[in-house]
């Protein structure tokens, strides 16, 4: 699992700035930078936002429990 590449990763939304549509902008802009690069697919890991993901088309691909905490890893193909 963890070598599918590539990865959306390190986006963080303060917490007064959540529920206006910032976060669901932040993976929206990942993809389509990675579309205009040509990749067939991105992955994403996450703990607590896997609803913003799927609302954009994201699928569940596995979870997994790291370290106490239940993780889900996401996939879009472009």
């Amino acid at each position: 699992m963890w070598t599918l590449t590539p990865w959306v990763g390190g986006l963080w939304v303060a917490p007064d700035a959540r529920r206006r549509g910032v976060a669901s902008a932040l993976v929206a802009y990942a993809a389509e930078k990675a579309r205009e690069q040509r990749v067939r697919a991105v992955h994403a890991l996450t703990a607590g936002a896997e609803v913003v993901f799927r609302r954009l088309g994201w699928q569940r691909i596995a979870c997994r429990l790291i370290e106490g905490q239940d993780y889900r890893v996401l996939r879009m193909a472009l």
